[in-house]
């Protein structure tokens, strides 16, 4: 029984540790990283005058109060905003005429005092020796970054050199207090002489201008000995336990990963007629995992077979979600844990009690609408004059790409060549709708079509759907009448409009131009865009069910109701502010890329609006902003994506750890709103 306790005991003691072990993890990152803000000093200007004085006192404030904040949080989290506002005044004069540089400062500056004002940060007097081993891993793990990252500059900059030499130091110290925690006798003042060896090996380098190949060897070998030599593992110290217990990290490290093999994929030889450049690579990737449909190349012509068949993949799995895709496949090698299992139940919508069982139930509904639409295209295409190979291909990608609602089509002008071809543009708009709902609420509209209960979910997730496909249609007809559905007759008038009303909210097929949309239909579009699919499926934006929400308790503050009543039952509070969350999370990070995109893109107004709604959203639609979107654009609009596609609210719950609040019993205030 003592045995028993103790184990427990211990076990409980190394779960109370996993956050000073992220902790001392991140101090070690950041602490190397530190230093190479020098760099886009000394772009700016800021190293060559007296400004030098107020950039080193900012730098050396930002390092003090990284040491001091896991120590002590209130005085580190003054130090480092005091040296974050420093830092932000003396570049700003500089960065007037730099778009790229103010996008950098910008992120750098906002996202740290975002962690300072919201980052749970605990106070930890002493680290264990499990975590300074775990901050001396975080500082070379750094390292090594720095030193993949090193080819991208220039090495005329005085700076970079000396950013490695101060980086490597605070390296080695973390290493050495290390070393010299986990030995004792003799054995301390070996671990300090290596290191006083490691630092000249450095020192005799730098002169020979080999600073990094040996920095990356000895950072190697650091992280060897670091990995090899320690006794015993906590539960938060694995690389991947913090995945596994926070679903926003998992879904986020999960989508960037399969977003950097797509890139990989994109950029060999067999996937392109003539090349393409890193970063177009990487810009479409981003919009196949992310199901987007945004795209700066034509797939069509710059993507040869084999790239076409990379994006496909990567579309299915964006759509389908990796993590399902690699669950499914460690469940049938018998190798899914409980806090894996646990982790699906967080990120996904399970149809049965069994979480294997839905995930299988998902697959093979996935698969039988896949099907049935390229069946249907297939024969479209073929009607069309195309001959069997190349409609197959064209149908199944554009079945895939419209279950998945990626928008994609490895055709010239998208759809628009087939305006008459009203069974192809209903089956794709079908894929779009059935795509873009949980496979549960699919499979509940029979149900709901005979009149018989539903869970209130799937009722209000159809319910919005069908009122924002009847009223998007309607308010598209009337607004474009005689605008870009002029020259047709009505009943293609009333097919586009339906269409165009499907694919605004969640795919981004288009068949007639979008640019020339007039200002009530451009409106139009954006709300549509930014309310999205619904939850569980493959769609971005808010979700209907959020909107719905919000709406419902709009009416419920009219008429003077203090609760929300739904199909007979009471929508709880807590439901409320999740949706209010994410109204507001969607559109402070809309806002952003909209300040973003206009401070450093020549592009209209009204097309950068668009295109950054349509990138949150997730839908694909352009006015024609994407193709002049300059490398700062491409990242700007690559990031939008990618939040979008996780979602903004789990991009902005990153540094969040997975812990209630505690809510003590504090008397009610009654605040004024209007």
């Amino acid at each position: 029984m003592s045995l028993c306790l103790s184990g427990k005991n211990t076990l409980l003691s190394m779960k109370n540790n996993v956050p000073e072990m992220r902790q001392a993890m991140l101090q070690g990152v950041l602490s190397v990283l530190l230093p190479f803000l020098l760099i886009p000093c000394e772009m700016c200007g800021l190293l060559a005058d007296w400004r030098i004085y107020p950039v080193a006192l900012a730098v050396s404030s930002a390092g003090l109060g990284m040491q001091v904040l896991f120590r002590r949080p209130q005085p580190g989290r003054w130090i480092l905003g005091g040296a974050l506002a420093l830092l932000a005044g003396a570049v700003m004069p500089s960065l007037l005429q730099n778009p790229g540089l103010m996008l950098f400062w910008g992120t750098v500056v906002s996202g740290g005092f975002f962690y300072l004002l919201t980052g749970i940060i605990v106070n930890f007097r002493r680290y264990s020796l499990r975590a300074v081993r775990r901050r001396a891993q975080g500082a070379l793990g750094g390292l090594l970054v720095c030193v993949a990252l090193s080819p991208l500059l220039s090495a005329d900059l005085f700076s970079l050199n000396l950013c490695f030499a101060l980086s490597v130091s605070l390296a080695l110290i973390f290493l050495v207090a290390w070393g010299i925690k986990a030995t004792a006798g003799y054995l301390r003042w070996l671990v300090v002489f290596l290191a006083f060896c490691a630092g000249g090996i450095l020192w005799y380098f730098f002169v020979l201008a080999l600073t990094e190949i040996i920095i990356a060897v000895l950072a190697g070998l650091g992280l060897a000995v670091l990995t090899v030599f320690h006794r015993e593992r906590g539960p938060g110290e694995q690389w991947w336990g913090g995945m596994l217990q926070h679903p926003a990290r998992c879904l986020i490290v999960t989508f960037s990963l399969l977003i950097g093999f797509g890139t990989l994929l994109l950029r060999t030889s067999a996937a392109s007629t003539k090349g393409i450049r890193i970063i177009d690579a990487a810009f479409t990737a981003v919009s196949g995992v992310c199901v987007t449909g945004l795209s700066v190349i034509d797939i069509g012509t710059a993507l040869s077979g084999y790239g076409q068949f990379f994006l496909l993949l990567l579309i299915q799995l964006g759509g389908l979600g990796i993590m399902s895709v690699a669950t499914l496949a460690l469940h049938a090698l018998g190798r899914v844990s409980l806090n894996q299992e646990r982790l699906m139940y967080s990120i996904s919508e399970p149809l049965e009690a069994n979480v294997f069982d839905s995930l299988k139930l998902i697959l093979k509904f996935t698969l039988v609408m896949e099907l049935s639409g390229a069946l249907i295209l297939i024969f479209c295409f073929f009607q069309s004059g195309m001959r069997w190979p190349q409609a197959a291909w064209m149908g199944t990608f554009t079945a895939v790409s419209a279950f998945c609602n990626a928008g994609f089509f490895p055709g010239a002008a998208n759809l628009a060549t087939y305006p008459e071809n009203h069974l192809l543009l209903h089956t794709v708009a079908l894929l779009i709708v059935f795509g873009g709902m949980a496979p549960s609420v699919t499979m509940s509209l029979p149900r709901f079509c005979r009149g018989r209960q539903v869970p209130v979910s799937a009722y209000l997730t159809i319910s919005t759907t069908l009122c924002l496909l009847f009223f998007g249609t309607v308010f598209l007809l009337c607004f474009e009448w005689n605008g870009i559905f002029s020259g047709l007759t009505w009943p293609q008038k009333l097919s586009h409009a339906w269409f165009q009303s499907v694919t605004a909210r969640t795919a981004g097929f288009n068949t007639v131009p979008v640019a020339g949309i007039a200002v009530p239909g451009y409106l139009l579009l954006l709300l549509l865009m930014f309310i999205g699919g619904s939850f569980g499926g493959t769609a971005g934006g808010i979700k209907t069910n959020t909107f719905a929400v919000i709406v419902l308790s709009f009416r419920a503050a009219v008429t003077g109701r203090r609760s929300i009543i739904l199909a007979g039952r009471r929508i709880l509070p807590e439901t409320v502010l999740q949706a209010l969350a994410i109204v507001t999370a969607a559109l402070l990070t809309l806002v952003l890329a909209i300040l973003m995109l206009i401070t450093t893109q020549d592009i209209p107004a009204r097309d950068i609006i668009f295109e950054a709604t349509s990138a949150l959203a997730t839908v694909g639609l352009s006015t024609g902003a994407t193709a002049e979107l300059d490398g700062i654009g491409k990242l700007i609009i690559m990031a939008v994506m990618f939040i979008g596609r996780i979602g903004p609210l789990t991009f902005f719950l990153l540094l969040s750890e997975d812990r209630k609040a505690r809510e003590p019993g504090l008397p009610a205030a009654k605040v004024r709103l209007s």
